[in-house]
């Protein structure tokens, strides 16, 4: 029994890591104990993980710090193999315990380089999908190359690693606004929104939204903080970002860059996932899957949006993401989470918290309050409809 409790205890970790929401880290691990044959209670937050074991009638409780880490694919996917042979009888708890250690040793699968290039690759094809030209496709490109580059550097200085999201909002707003002087007038919102989108918490803020609909009000309200702080660490850098530029006489230049062919936004939509594989150190074989997902959110979203219903776009696109996902999940027997946080992504939330914080920074203080509960109503959109798409497709898998 203490063989099955240390495993149970490794694994609830790696899950945890990995930045599974708290109501399916538990569900899976209770899947996992029953089928094992052990009884444990679980709760989970963002950084802490509770694991109560009981025995003959005994219990005892084991708390875990662990917080969280970026997304990473691979490991979900194996983890997840793992999983499914353990509750098959397929492995022995010391064979799992190997396999478990082998998985959380791997090393980074793709190098600085490469990681930084995927950053500019996705954000200036997220520029092509909101409807940029050639202007924008570049600046958005630029600033994403250099927060890929502030990333890494910063990963060598963890006491300033915090400040990375400020940093990168100066930098992206002040450079949009000099980039007038030698590329012309251009969407200078479109621009910053992009270069900035992997780091605007619209995925987070969604993911809180989830947990509180499913009744972990603690690791929500925990998610629902980190975002805002975030949001909030925005706003001062485009606040800093704008002085800064102030002091400079950016004059547009006559420059005119030629519109983007309409085939284009193919590429587009093709590079991005290309982008999301390496961010979220996903295998080359799982590019498909995320095209498949981008492609769902992108042509959903723009449908649902031609009949002028607001919000409830979002709400459509998102049962639409949810039900491609879920079915797709059960057929190809791979984690959910490889479709549906890259589809989630493009489905806009952070961006709109984006342009409130932007307004309120710029004292439009009416556009901002409006922007910002234009936020949280297609968060919780965004939450109904996933919602919906679980109940109509329900998953056979823990994530």
């Amino acid at each position: 029994m203490f063989e099955k409790e240390n495993f149970i205890i490794s694994l609830a970790e790696s899950i945890h890591k990995n930045g599974i929401p708290a109501h399916r880290l538990e569900n899976t691990m209770q899947m996992v104990c029953e089928s094992i044959g052990v009884e444990a209670d679980f709760s989970a937050t963002p950084e802490i993980l509770l694991i109560s074991f009981s025995t003959d009638g005994s219990s005892k409780t084991h708390m875990k710090k662990c917080k969280g880490s970026d997304l990473n694919f691979e490991k979900m996917t194996l983890l997840d193999q793992l999983i499914e042979k353990v509750m098959k009888g397929q492995l022995s708890i010391e064979a799992a315990k190997e396999e478990l250690e082998r998985i959380n040793t791997l090393p980074q699968r793709y190098g600085a380089l490469v990681n930084i290039l995927s950053i500019g690759v996705s954000t200036s094809s997220a520029a092509c999908l909101f409807g940029g030209g050639w202007t924008e496709i570049l600046i958005s490109g630029i600033i994403g190359l250099m927060i890929g580059i502030l990333k890494e550097l910063l990963a060598f200085l963890p006491n300033l690693s915090r400040l990375a999201v400020l940093f990168s909002a100066t930098f992206a707003i002040f450079f949009a606004k000099w980039s007038v002087v030698w590329a012309g007038e251009y969407s200078i919102e479109i621009a910053t929104i992009t270069g900035l989108i992997l780091l605007i918490p619209g995925f987070t803020l969604s993911l809180s939204v989830t947990e509180l609909a499913n009744g972990h009000a603690q690791s929500g309200t925990i998610r629902f903080s980190n975002a805002l702080v975030t949001f909030v660490m925005i706003a001062v850098g485009i606040g800093l970002g704008n002085n800064l530029a102030a002091q400079f006489e950016l004059s547009p230049s006559l420059v005119h860059f030629a519109e983007i062919p309409k085939w284009m936004i193919y590429i587009a939509i093709a590079l991005v996932p290309a982008g999301f594989v390496v961010l979220f150190k996903a295998q080359i074989k799982h590019y498909h899957w995320m095209l498949l997902s981008c492609v769902t959110s992108y042509y959903s979203v723009s449908y649902f949006s031609s009949f002028n219903i607001g919000e409830l776009s979002v709400f459509f696109a998102a049962f639409s993401l949810g039900l491609v996902s879920n079915s797709l999940s059960r057929f190809i027997k791979q984690p959910v989470t490889l479709m549906l946080v890259p589809g989630i992504i493009l489905l806009v939330p952070g961006s709109i918290g984006f342009k409130s914080i932007s307004a309120l920074v710029n004292d439009q203080t009416l556009n901002g309050i409006e922007s910002a509960f234009s936020t949280l109503v297609s968060a919780a959109s965004l939450t109904a409809g996933l919602l919906f798409s679980n109940m109509i497709v329900r998953l056979n898998r823990g994530f």
